[in-house]
């Protein structure tokens, strides 16, 4: 917590407004990781996307959503996030969050391949963690996440992409479901 003056919160300063705001520009995954993530997909049985995180632009959700019904994959949201896919798809699944029901536990526990996007493994989305086996997951986990040091935190995946969510997104939208 901050104190300031009171008079400092209204008061006018001489310094040169702020213009726009920096541009970063997103990590974004390779063409190699996306076929050898391709190709864990169309091998498991029983995947699962599970998706979250912030800084997802327009278009990206619906990007994600089009080759998850397109590849017939269900979708699970983590906490807060169930508002960035459209929830009456018919691959929309529910939330990995807290007082998370039943078939979402199950359907995540019975899971061959978790394709995790830009979430962080934490105490609601692994219900907690008690979905998952530390550090080495019985289920394959692909996970793709802007920041490096976000990947192999508490699971260890057997596919980790450096990727922002929308340069993911558009990846994704190019491959074959």
């Amino acid at each position: 917590m901050i104190a300031l003056p009171e008079d400092m919160l209204t008061s006018l300063t001489d310094r040169a407004p702020i213009t726009a705001p920096a541009e970063i520009i997103e990590a974004a995954p390779s063409p190699a990781a996306m076929q050898r993530l391709r190709a864990l997909l169309a091998g498991a049985e029983r995947p699962v996307i599970l998706y979250g995180g912030c800084n997802w632009a327009e278009g990206s959700a619906a990007r994600l959503q089009a080759f998850a019904e397109a590849s017939d994959i269900p979708v699970v949201s983590v906490f807060r996030y169930q508002d960035q896919y459209d929830n009456a798809s018919p691959t929309f699944c529910g939330e990995a969050g807290v007082g998370m029901v039943a078939s979402v536990k199950e359907l995540l526990r019975e899971a061959d391949i978790i394709l995790a996007i830009n979430n962080r493994f934490g105490e609601n989305s692994t219900d907690g963690y008690t979905l998952f086996d530390v550090p080495q997951p019985r289920q394959k986990i692909i996970h793709v996440h802007g920041s490096d040091l976000e990947i192999g935190k508490v699971y260890r995946p057997e596919l980790g992409i450096h990727a922002g969510p929308n340069a993911f997104a558009e990846a994704l939208e190019a491959l074959e479901p």
